[in-house]
């Protein structure tokens, strides 16, 4: 109990919740120790914590941003998820992953990735998951799956593939080659390209933008854009 306790006072500070302005969230992440590189199973719960108490809060625009520089997201510990196959203990669940989608498909709140460094794995996940997504230039985007002997297996080749297609999807998905952000942005990913140190301010004035539609009129239009 010591040990999860400790775990969850140090991850308070991993990931922060700002209120840049009425109605719009500004939650950063910032692992020191990892440099955001690989996102563990507590790093990614107390983000879901962070998403579900900021809409709870009033949010009506959640910004997800990293506190690290020239790191956006990265993947999920491997490391983590070999002692669960294994039963090992770890202090945490894998449910974060989940609440944490979820969150981002709440249709109360609208979300906003500001990719302000490269991003691999589960964070581009958690990217194409969002509803917008602001990104600098030269930010490098990779999904090494097949790389590493893995299946993509959080959603990512079905999001991924309305957004760009299917020939497009194969490089990423089945080769493991990168794509720079200014590739994914005329492809259709990426919805600004902005330069360096520019995303979060972007990213913020979007949101600013969005959070003077009513409530009920942002909901239904997220509605109607996720198909319920």
């Amino acid at each position: 109990m010591d040990r999860v306790c400790q775990s969850h006072a140090v991850l308070r500070e991993i990931v922060s919740l700002e209120w840049p302005s009425d109605g719009v969230a500004l939650i950063t992440v910032a692992d020191d120790d990892t440099k955001n590189r690989d996102i563990t199973l507590g790093t990614i719960g107390k983000l879901a914590d962070t998403l579900s108490a900021a809409r709870r809060s009033g949010a009506r625009v959640s910004v997800i941003a990293s506190g690290i520089r020239g790191e956006w997201l990265h993947d999920a510990h491997t490391g983590q998820l070999t002692d669960m196959t294994t039963g090992k203990e770890t202090g945490f669940g894998i449910s974060g992953w989940v609440r944490a989608f979820n969150e981002l498909a709440h249709p109360d709140v609208v979300s906003i990735a500001a990719i302000s460094g490269d991003t691999s794995g589960s964070g581009c996940e958690l990217g194409w998951a969002c509803d917008f997504r602001i990104a600098e230039e030269g930010v490098q985007f990779k999904q090494p799956t097949s790389q590493i002997g893995v299946c993509a297996g959080i959603g990512d080749t079905s999001r991924l593939r309305r957004l760009i297609g299917r020939s497009a999807i194969a490089e990423l998905i089945l080769a493991g080659r990168p794509m720079v952000a200014e590739r994914l942005y005329q492809l259709g990913a990426i919805n600004s390209l902005v330069s360096k140190d520019r995303s979060v301010v972007e990213a913020l004035t979007l949101a600013r933008h969005l959070s003077e539609v009513r409530r009920a009129e942002l909901r239904g239009m997220k509605r109607m854009l996720i198909g319920e």
